[in-house]
């Protein structure tokens, strides 16, 4: 047992002067590293700024916004052809047309507008009313199409005069979109 003791004592000693000999050495780098350390938070702090400029929260709104608009170009394209099949008097092609092409546009646009990220205030009004549009379309082609389908002019010609209310609604909205905030067109 004596032996042992002196074998821990030795070691003990050794150990607790090796564990205080790294814990000054920490310390002196620690403190060496201070400086340092403040130094690059500081030009962190500057360089990195975590919100972006105005100009740069309104480019990509109006990334985002371009993208509403060409979704509902696409199914503007595709309303002109059952418009075009309807006015050479294939009223039951122009309704196929409406179902197979519009209604799954005007589905893909409202979705654009939903899922749209914007952060300016200029911005999410603009997608606020494509939603309402790209809503309004959505709800209007299956009651286009069926009047379309049907004998009754009435039908017909109300459902047609829905689809010309939404379509300016649609275009003041791309001439909002294509003004800017400022209400001047952009330079792109």
């Amino acid at each position: 047992m004596g032996r042992r003791t002196c074998i821990n004592a030795r070691t003990g000693g050794c150990l607790a002067r090796l564990a205080r000999l790294a814990w000054l050495a920490c310390a002196a780098l620690t403190m060496a590293m201070v400086p340092f350390a403040l130094a690059v938070s500081a030009l962190a702090s500057v360089a990195c700024d975590d919100k972006p400029s105005f100009e740069v929260e309104l480019a990509r709104d109006r990334a985002a916004l371009d993208r509403i608009v060409e979704s509902d170009l696409e199914l503007d394209r595709a309303l002109k052809r059952a418009d075009d099949l309807s006015a050479k008097g294939d009223d039951a092609a122009a309704a196929n047309a409406l179902d197979k092409f519009a209604l799954p546009r005007a589905t893909a646009a409202a979705a654009q507008a939903r899922t749209a990220i914007v952060t300016t205030p200029w911005a999410k009004d603009r997608v606020a009313e494509w939603l309402a549009i790209a809503v309004d379309r959505e709800k209007e082609i299956p009651i286009y199409a069926a009047a379309l389908r049907g004998d009754d002019m009435a039908a017909k010609l109300a459902a047609l005069e829905a689809q010309t209310s939404i379509q300016k609604r649609a275009m003041r909205a791309a001439t909002a979109v294509k003004a800017g905030p400022d209400g001047q067109a952009s330079a792109r």
